[in-house]
């Protein structure tokens, strides 16, 4: 599809041409006019809209049938992103065809290693560390668990995604996420990436779902909620007071799973991970030289500041925050609270739950920190698929680029618009809640603590989201940073002197 942009103006090239005529008819001199010449910009656009990126890989690329070995985690909501045995449904059609359409465009055979986590990853990251300690091969791509990818035990294998081996890789290109570049990237090295090829990097994205029958019960109004999100107007202070006190106790003056709520999320990570990212926070900062640190002056105290209203929203009477993903979707899905925080997908039983839920739901972003704020923000819950490519003597580091790249271009190509387009907006979302769900995608973001968290001490952690669930108990941000500051700076330290060396 082309998109044609024509600087012509015909009415006023048909008007000169009377007034010459005339002109000539009545015995005037001839008058000259300037010839104007079509100026046509051409914008090529995929069938989806986008604007179309080449790959930049040769048409004629053939490795011969080489198997490219590709370990992913065994959970259907990381592993569909990647392969199915059987597709069952549109997307894993989508997503079966590109694998063969890279297959054979590339003269590569793709064996996916399907491999369950274990406890915070052991099972999957002892695998890795298995193989690569081998040097005989076996997985050239691997998938992991954002958040317990990058141990200091498995960083040395891998390779840097930046050095000249990686002919094909284009990291900078559109159809890599440049929200994750931006991070993982330092020195000149990164170990991890983000693309369209990562669906569980946007499903992961943390959002506010509201129950339609309630919020009209409440004298709220969907259309209240909608104009308000899509008009920029979504604060904490508007949804605060709609929700701190709202709670209808089920008869043992205890709050539990049994009373309605004004706001109900999981506690272990989204309650506090959804407004860090939605408040504009950060845990580390870039010095001049390009080292990391943790945040210091003015973001130390707007971290501060939102610490305090995160508190006071999820510790008033109209919050409950649950222990488990399911017993979230069960909460809100039966009726038990105005709002719920929590990200776009976290498997396909809990995905049915939410379409069939009587009282119907609708989605929003999480509120911004105040109205200075220019843009709603999302993070995305670390539990998404980050790649890396093990290094090891059998690898083959151009045919690995071009798969990568490939199918990181193809996910822009076709999977993730079509997945947001028809899946999510065409048959899970209302118009109005697709409008917010764009203003969602488009303020996805992390922190560097993120990508490398594991090697670094946990910095997030440390100083937002361990005071916080301790907060009933004198839990602070400020005791926290005390107390953490100079070991998280040390750790972080490190990590920069690691990544410079490779760079």
């Amino acid at each position: 599809m082309k998109i044609l942009k024509k600087s012509v103006c015909l009415l006023l090239a048909l008007l000169m041409l009377s007034v010459a005529l005339l002109s000539c008819k009545d015995g005037n001199k001839d008058t000259e006019t300037d010839s104007q010449t079509e100026e046509v910009t051409e914008i090529e656009t995929t069938k989806w809209g986008d604007v179309a990126i080449n790959n930049e890989i040769p048409e004629d690329l053939d490795y011969g049938g080489k198997t490219v070995n590709i370990l992913v985690r065994s959970g259907e909501q990381y592993r569909r992103e990647w392969f199915t045995e059987k597709p069952t449904n549109s997307l894993q059609q989508e997503i079966y065809y590109r694998n063969v359409e890279v297959e054979d465009e590339l003269g590569v055979k793709l064996n996916f290693i399907v491999q369950a986590e274990g406890k915070e990853c052991a099972d999957i990251n002892n695998t890795i560390l298995t193989t690569a300690q081998s040097g005989l091969g076996g997985i050239d791509i691997v998938n992991n668990y954002c958040r317990y990818a990058g141990t200091t035990t498995l960083l040395p294998y891998y390779a840097n995604l930046r050095g000249g081996e990686f002919t094909y890789l284009k990291l900078d290109q559109g159809y890599w996420s440049e929200e994750f570049n931006e991070v993982a990237n330092n020195f000149g090295t990164q170990i991890f990436a983000v693309g369209y090829s990562n669906l569980s990097f946007y499903d992961r994205a943390l959002v506010l779902y509201f129950n339609k029958a309630k919020v009209e019960e409440y004298k709220i109004g969907e259309e209240y909620l909608y104009d308000t999100a899509l008009s920029g107007k979504w604060t904490y202070d508007v949804f605060y007071k709609l929700v701190k006190d709202v709670w209808v106790d089920d008869g043992d003056a205890v709050k539990d799973a049994d009373d309605f709520v004004g706001l109900a999320g999981i506690r272990g990570s989204e309650a506090h991970s959804g407004l860090f990212y939605s408040f504009g926070c950060n845990v580390t900062e870039k010095d001049e030289s390009g080292y990391h640190r943790v945040v210091t002056d003015t973001a130390k105290v707007h971290a501060e500041e939102a610490f305090q209203k995160m508190c006071d929203l999820w510790y008033s009477t109209g919050a409950y925050m649950i222990g488990l993903s399911y017993d979230n979707y069960v909460h809100f899905t039966t009726g038990h609270s105005l709002f719920n925080l929590d990200i776009i997908y976290h498997y396909e039983s809990g995905n049915l739950m939410m379409r069939d839920m009587d009282d119907g739901y609708g989605l929003i972003p999480c509120p911004k920190y105040d109205e200075n704020q220019e843009k709603y923000l999302s993070g995305a819950q670390d539990a998404f698929n980050s790649m890396s490519v093990l290094e090891h003597s059998q690898s083959d580091f151009e045919m690995i680029s071009a798969v990568l790249e490939l199918m990181a271009s193809k996910g822009y190509e076709q999977i993730r618009p079509y997945y947001f387009e028809r899946i999510v907006k065409g048959q899970q979302l209302d118009s109005k809640s697709g409008q917010c769900f764009d203003l969602v995608m488009a303020g996805v973001t992390l922190d560097f603590a993120e990508v490398y968290g594991a090697s670094i001490g946990r910095v997030r952690d440390a100083i937002w989201g361990t005071p916080f669930l301790k907060y009933e108990e004198g839990g602070t941000f400020t005791n926290a940073y005390a107390e953490n500051v100079d070991s998280l700076n040390r750790q972080l330290s490190d990590m920069d002197e690691w990544l410079k060396k490779l760079g």
